[in-house]
């Protein structure tokens, strides 16, 4: 437009009398830039079929215009004489412009004319790419297998125009390496004929995951058999969803025979593949980490639970010192340990340990709980609360779980500590730097019948005098490992007692429970931890304090 202006300007009569060479070659560069300008049509390859076939209706209505008026100016002599005499610029300047408009036109129509039979495969090649695009933005927003899955069997259909989709998903290999294959989704495909198709085509295992491709499911020898059961003739592709070298499931896609699958789909599908692969396994990822997080909440609520059920108040003996604590190895544990109240002022101590860990183990534990809370509000002496726990657990118990405990009652006035055992660790007297190993015989809970634990359980009963400690533990304290695997043992923890058997039961309770964690360090031994020390203080008869 510019150069067209300036030599509008400079085509005067005045300068073209003078300088006649202006009229002769000042035109060269306009005619030259209306070549150049009229060849240059890439956008023509960007529309759509629909749009093309538009564009040629439109080009060549206003080429034939252009040149029908250019036609009118420069041979009707009248017209030309009006518009020179006018002014010799302006007409130089229309018929430069329909000139290029005429020619413009023109090679926009021819060149139309060409890209239209190639609009088909621009398009698919567009829908192609946006698909995959959809696809690397599922990556990043779609959470949800169900809807992922439905998302990639829908742009498989499009981007190749297929019949049907399905989608399968290995779960588990055979010592053969062969895979079980389970459809998870299914496009416009009936579940029978994908079940029929899968069980015959299915030939992808660890050492071969490259896509095949059959062009007649019925003249093929792996599918030629669902012929017999009445399944229209198809072209199958199946590609392998691959996940780190791991096969992980297989994308199936049908078409008519009449359109078969050409070497652009069989590209592009394996591409979507590929990203489906991707997809699937951050969705997985995803849906675990989500579950994973929800069973920590649960854990967390379950050992808020659980806190409860150990006594909240120690009840207080004058004369007795007592302090507790349990530790459980994981968010939930199967240590347990109460001290309640007894009639004629004395204080029943129970410490137990199912076998096991997580959630089983703290059910049995809750339970232990609500037989010690029945059983001992009567009088009964320890032997006979055992063998009463073992009658009511017995039935309960899994056959591969049992429950050592220790049920201990002070009696307050005499300084008397009954002791019975029932598999469980022994209890550790410390009395004038002496150390004694209280073991009474016992069966653990849920391990005989009522006559054969009742013989085998034994009492102990031992004084207390002032500065005497007794303890109760698990076995998470004394078989506690270092990185060695060498035990925490009954000699460490009687020498913490005995160095400091000055300090009362709480700050001893610290000192036992820090020693074996510092031990314990960061070896992978890990198991439930519970303490309960009973230290005698004075000759003050018990009472309750609560």
């Amino acid at each position: 437009m510019v150069l067209l202006l300036s030599y509008c300007f400079v085509d005067s009569p005045f300068l073209t009398e003078n300088v006649p060479e202006i009229a002769t070659f000042g035109t060269l560069p306009i005619k030259i830039l209306i070549l150049i300008l009229s060849f240059r049509q890439m956008w023509i390859v960007f529309l759509s079929k629909r749009e093309k076939l538009y564009n040629l209706f439109y080009t060549l209505f206003l080429s034939g215009l252009y040149v029908a008026i250019l036609g009118i100016i420069s041979i009707e002599t009248s017209m030309q004489k009006i518009l020179q005499y006018f002014s010799t610029p302006l007409y130089h300047f229309l018929l430069y412009n329909l000139s290029f408009s005429g020619v413009y036109f023109g090679t926009a129509f021819v060149s139309t004319l060409f890209h239209l039979p190639t609009a088909e495969a621009f398009e698919r090649k567009q829908s192609e790419l946006r698909s995959l695009q959809n696809v690397s933005q599922f990556i990043r927003n779609v959470f949800d297998f169900d809807q992922l899955v439905t998302n990639i069997l829908r742009i498989a259909r499009n981007v190749c125009g297929a019949t049907s989709a399905w989608l399968e998903m290995y779960t588990d290999t055979n010592s053969e390496k062969q895979f079980h294959a389970a459809i998870v989704a299914g496009e416009n495909v009936d579940q029978h004929i994908a079940h029929a198709l899968s069980q015959h085509a299915m030939f992808l295992n660890s050492a071969n995951i490259k896509p095949f491709v059959i062009e007649d499911i019925w003249n093929d020898r792996r599918t030629r058999h669902v012929r017999r059961i009445g399944i229209d003739r198809l072209a199958l592709s199946v590609f392998p969803l691959v996940s780190h070298g791991t096969l992980i499931g297989a994308l199936y896609v049908t078409k008519t025979i009449e359109d078969g699958f050409f070497q652009d789909d069989i590209e592009v599908l394996s591409i979507l593949a590929d990203h489906a692969s991707i997809t699937i396994e951050n969705s997985q990822l995803i849906q675990k980490s989500i579950e994973r997080e929800r069973l920590k909440q649960e854990f967390l609520v379950a050992q808020k639970m659980q806190q409860r059920l150990f006594p909240q108040n120690i009840p207080t003996c004058h004369g007795f010192d007592i302090a507790a604590v349990s530790i459980p190895s994981y968010e939930v544990g199967g240590d347990y340990y109460d001290v309640i109240q007894l009639p004629d002022n004395c204080l029943g101590i129970i410490v137990g340990d199912v076998a096991g860990k997580g959630i089983s183990a703290a059910f049995y534990m809750a339970e232990v709980k609500g037989i010690f809370l029945t059983l001992s509000s009567s009088s009964m002496s320890p032997k006979e609360f055992l063998v009463k726990a073992n009658e009511a657990l017995k039935e309960s118990l899994d056959k591969r779980t049992f429950i050592s405990l220790e049920y201990a009652v002070l009696n307050g006035k005499k300084r008397l500590v009954t002791i019975a055992r029932a598999g469980h660790c022994p209890a550790l007297h410390i009395s004038n730097n002496q150390v004694t190993i209280i073991r009474p015989s016992g069966l653990g809970i849920g391990l005989a019948d009522t006559d054969l634990f009742e013989c085998s359980t034994e009492e102990y009963t031992l004084m207390m005098r002032e500065g005497d400690v007794l303890l109760f533990f698990t076995d998470g304290i004394s078989e506690a490992r270092n990185k060695r695997g060498e035990e925490f043992g009954i000699e460490r923890l009687s020498e913490i007692v005995k160095k400091n058997i000055h300090v009362n039961a709480e700050t001893l309770k610290r000192m036992i429970t820090d020693a074996v964690l510092q031990y314990i360090g960061n070896s992978e031994y890990k198991d439930d931890i519970t303490l309960v020390i009973v230290k005698c203080s004075s000759t003050t008869s018990c009472m309750d304090d609560r």
